[in-house]
């Protein structure tokens, strides 16, 4: 499980069942890299789109293992 876990909004934020829903399904899809993630004290940011596009991004970790995780997850973005 990812430690550092924050939550943007991008319009209206959703019914608080569906934030949790797609927190608990990231955690799952993102545990093979979640040890790694946090030993490098990252931070998983959730971003809840008005239109339901969830998307997230991980912050503080290197580059090798956000292009990891950007090859498996077409919903990663890489922060600017």
């Amino acid at each position: 499980m990812i430690h550092n876990v924050h939550l943007e909004y991008e319009g209206a934020a959703p019914a608080r069942e569906r934030e949790l829903m797609f927190t608990r399904s990231l955690q799952m899809w993102l545990r093979p890299f979640s040890e790694e993630i946090n030993r490098q004290q990252g931070k998983l940011v959730l971003i809840f789109c008005g239109d339901g596009s969830n998307k997230f991004r991980i912050e503080q970790v290197s580059e090798e293992l956000k292009q990891k995780i950007a090859e498996q997850f077409p919903r990663f973005i890489s922060p600017n």
